[in-house]
């Protein structure tokens, strides 16, 4: 029979009578189910539509440089190389003048933000003093007695990464 308030051909909404063979309730719940089912599938839709627009309003690809209106689009290139350890130094050369030791070098791979690191070593390449810091490629020492002075420089990236040899001269 019919529930009261119930329309005929509706399942019982109060918990009323279970139709035939079905437990009470179970109706309620798969078609809530069913609801939240659709309801998740769609929000899930919508995320993916969303992400995907975003995505391809900033990796859209231009052909020829041009943008979208046809006009010119800069492209900055990355060196995939950033990261790597610079050259060392090469052609140090040092000379005696007016009492100092005046060395001079080249940086073949120079970057911008690019520093030195140097040191006095003995003749024979010992380290005879800490490193110290040199943004230009010269140095100048005081010349102590008739021993050649030596040094040993390295050189840096402004991410602190330095070069993997040096160059080491004396000036006599």
């Amino acid at each position: 029979g019919q529930h009261p308030g119930q329309l005929a051909g509706q399942l019982p909404v109060d918990g009323g009578p279970a139709p035939a063979g079905g437990r009470p309730g179970r109706a309620r719940r798969v078609w809530t189910g069913v609801v939240v089912g659709v309801a998740l599938a769609a929000g899930i839709g919508a995320g993916l539509w969303w992400l995907a627009e975003r995505a391809g309003e900033q990796d859209t690809p231009s052909l020829g440089g041009l943008g979208e209106a046809g006009n010119s689009t800069e492209v900055s290139p990355q060196d995939p190389l950033s990261g790597a350890a610079p050259a060392a130094p090469a052609d140090l050369v040092g000379v005696v003048t007016d009492g100092q030791a005046v060395f001079t070098w080249s940086n073949p791979s120079a970057a911008d933000g690019d520093s030195y690191r140097w040191r006095r070593i003995s003749e024979l390449g010992d380290a005879a003093s800490e490193m110290t810091l040199a943004t230009l490629p010269t140095v100048s020492l005081p010349i102590e007695g008739d021993e050649p002075v030596c040094i040993e420089v390295v050189t840096v990236r402004a991410n602190g990464t330095g070069s993997v040899g040096s160059a080491k001269g004396c000036a006599k």
